[in-house]
């Protein structure tokens, strides 16, 4: 007896490339995205994306910057906190602006 056994390929709709369906991918309703253009989209969190692409460590973390993810080894500075912070503040600002239609 034979099984027909069929495989499907998805691709990433950022960067093109081609996710084998046991590859762990992001994915919304209408879009799929690799792990890296998945936590770029913002669609993974900063854990997530640590955790399946190997760094188990607690005090490593990632963030994208202009559209490249970056890794770090080390505790946030008070700097950097800031600079997240405001960061989040100008955007849902944004976000409530757009909405009240000013």
């Amino acid at each position: 007896m034979r099984v027909k056994a069929e495989t499907y390929i998805i691709q990433c709709d950022r960067c093109k490339n081609e996710i084998l369906p046991g590859n762990p991918h992001a994915c919304d309703k209408q879009n799929d995205f690799c792990w890296e253009c998945g936590f770029v989209e913002g669609k993974l969190t900063e854990k997530e994306y640590l955790k399946h692409s190997g760094f188990a460590l607690s005090n490593i973390r990632a963030w994208v910057e202009d559209g490249k993810i970056n890794i770090k080894f080390g505790k946030y500075t008070p700097e950097e906190l800031r600079i997240r912070r405001n960061k989040r503040a100008r955007e849902r600002y944004k976000q409530k602006k757009n909405t009240r239609g000013e």
